[in-house]
């Protein structure tokens, strides 16, 4: 049974532990560390049989009795003045969960002696059964001692004390680590005490009086009673602790931050207007955006052609989300180590964790342009459960010259607390770019990873015409189009297109380049000979060209004899370089 009793106490601290740590702290047991008692009970008075282990109690030691009507009495033995009930290791951590392990000791009649009918009792300690009491705090204990002490402890009023003064908690719970058939009292006992009704006994005996708000304490009521081996009753456990964290952590405010720098509560994304120095973005893509950031999704990727525009929007959808954030371009010699943190080398041969570009901005979102030049899962990988919501423990121990120190973790949300635990604050978000032409080449993402981010073609110009005239339009000291004319860089951006989609950055490189040689061409006069074609020939090879490298060798052929018909440069010298370049590039 005493197995049992471990394998109960060991799923609760198992379902217990996660979400603790989703808020940047942990757990303590009192008298964790063994399953046997240790520590001898004495059968005259049920109580310590050596009294200076009362300073450092591995159990709350309960007495339970059965009254004249039949009830079960629970209460807390006499002889220990101070109220002593548990210990912590409490120093340099974040504790916050007390778990005390709860012991019943059962007072049982004997015979009676004389003739006065005296009766004689004998108290029986039962190691066979057990309760874990745990309360939750927030925030978390103040640093003590490595065995810190629990005293002063009222369960009428479901007070106690701790390093001077009283401690208030959140939520508290009891749990039942065996099943309510199995007997508490010993053998000779000549009506079996069973557990469910010590249980039953223990609930009227332990009151609960958490802090509902700061500062303000429920009032006393029995502690809610919880059933190791039930699952729904675990669950219900699960949901209690949580829901009295998120309550503790919405409502709690730091006086000594000035409101200036206290991170404000979010009141629902902003709309993200359409960025009007970005000609050539369908609405359908601000549509999207404002949708998915509305539905509560954090994070974006923007993907498309080259060209684009994907890091100028990435740029405008941060600048509205938050005064501060951060753009970091992709790269293949990139490591976790680099974007998330790791083990770096200090004077004296010693090294210690420091955190990555990531972990460092936490407060602001996070523009990642071209992810997929990098290895994205090996790079990112510890925030898949960060991403969806969950926290994760890194390989990092917070001081790597302790082999028993704890490790470095990263939450969801919560209050961070370097270099223990990272936690990304509300503006954080990843706004990442790819470029869908470099899918062949470049490292993929994962389903696991690409399920995380709301995904936003951002296409080329559906009309390049079109834009192109918009785009001249900026400059009035240019040749305008008339009516319905067409540029011939216009054509030749649809005969790429037809092979390669590409967007208007590399056009908009070739109209500044043609303008700053030639302050008055006009690119919608129709080519009439070929002395018009070298403006549009030298743009094409300086911007255009590399974009095509790997494209098919029929694709290549086609692209190059209809240049060659919209420049009128068929057959000319000019025509057979061309062709050759793109040939080039071919596979």
């Amino acid at each position: 049974m005493i197995g049992e009793q471990h394998s109960n106490r060991k799923r609760v601290i198992s379902r217990m532990s996660p979400i603790l740590s989703t808020f940047g702290v942990e757990y303590s047991v009192s008298g964790g560390k063994y399953d046997d008692l240790r520590q001898n009970i004495s059968p005259a008075n049920g109580y310590w049989a050596d009294r200076t282990v009362v300073a450092k109690p591995s159990r709350l030691i309960v007495h339970f009795s059965r009254a004249a009507d039949g009830s079960v009495v629970a209460r807390i033995p006499p002889g220990n003045d101070n109220g002593n009930f548990a210990y912590a290791n409490t120093a340099h951590r974040q504790v916050g969960a007390l778990c005390v392990r709860v012991m019943a000791v059962v007072e049982e009649t004997l015979s009676a002696m004389g003739s006065g009918g005296t009766t004689v009792n004998r108290f029986y300690d039962s190691e066979q059964c057990e309760w874990m009491l745990w309360y939750c705090f927030w925030p978390a204990l103040e640093n003590g001692s490595s065995g810190q002490l629990f005293y002063n402890f009222r369960p009428a009023t479901g007070k106690f004390s701790y390093m001077g003064h009283e401690q208030p908690y959140i939520a508290a719970g009891l749990v039942q680590l065996n099943v309510p058939q199995d007997v508490v009292s010993s053998s000779q006992a000549t009506t079996p005490l069973l557990y469910g009704e010590a249980t039953d006994a223990l609930r009227r005996l332990i009151m609960s009086a958490p802090d509902v708000e700061r500062g303000i304490t429920a009032p006393p009521a029995p502690i809610t009673v919880y059933s190791a081996t039930l699952g729904p009753s675990m669950q219900a456990m699960d949901t209690e602790i949580a829901l009295a964290f998120q309550r503790a952590t919405a409502s709690v405010v730091d006086e000594e931050e000035s409101p200036e720098l206290r991170e404000p509560e979010p009141i629902g994304p902003p709309e993200i207007p359409v960025l009007t120095d970005l000609i050539g973005i369908e609405p359908e893509v601000y549509r999207q955006i404002n949708a998915a950031l509305q539905s509560g999704k954090q994070h974006l990727m923007f993907y498309g052609p080259p060209g684009t525009g994907k890091t100028t929007l990435a740029e405008q959808v941060a600048s509205v989300l938050s005064e501060e954030w951060k753009l970091l371009t992709g790269s293949a010699d990139w490591t976790s180590q680099d974007v998330i943190g790791g083990y770096h080398p200090l004077a004296g041969g010693l090294i210690q964790f420091l955190p990555g570009f990531l972990l460092q901005h936490f407060d602001k979102p996070v523009i990642f342009d071209e992810l997929n030049r990098c290895d994205i899962d090996k790079v990112i990988g510890p925030l898949f459960t960060v991403l969806s919501g969950q926290g994760t423990t890194l390989p990092y121990l917070i001081d790597a010259t302790d082999p028993d120190s704890q490790r470095v973790e990263i939450l969801p949300r919560g209050t961070p607390n370097p270099p223990r635990t990272y936690a990304p604050l509300p503006r954080w978000r990843l706004i990442a770019t790819i470029n869908s032409i470099d899918k062949a080449s470049l490292y993929q993402m994962s389903y696991a990873l690409t399920r995380r981010f709301a995904w936003i073609y951002v296409d080329a110009p559906p009309d390049p015409q079109d834009f192109i005239r918009q785009f001249i339009a900026r400059f009035p000291e240019s040749p305008q189009a008339a009516s319905g004319d067409n540029s011939p860089l216009g054509d030749m951006w649809l005969a790429v297109n037809v092979v390669r989609r590409i967007g208007a950055a590399p056009i908009i490189d070739i109209i500044k380049m043609i303008r700053s040689a030639q302050p008055g061409f006009s690119f919608f006069d129709p080519i009439l000979d070929a002395g018009y074609a070298d403006p549009y020939l030298d743009g094409f090879y300086v911007t255009l060209l590399p974009m095509l490298d790997g494209i098919l060798r029929d694709e290549g052929d086609t692209l190059a004899e209809r240049f060659c018909e919209i420049l009128r440069i068929t057959g000319d010298r000019r025509g057979i370089v061309l062709t050759e370049r793109i040939r080039g590039l071919t596979i």
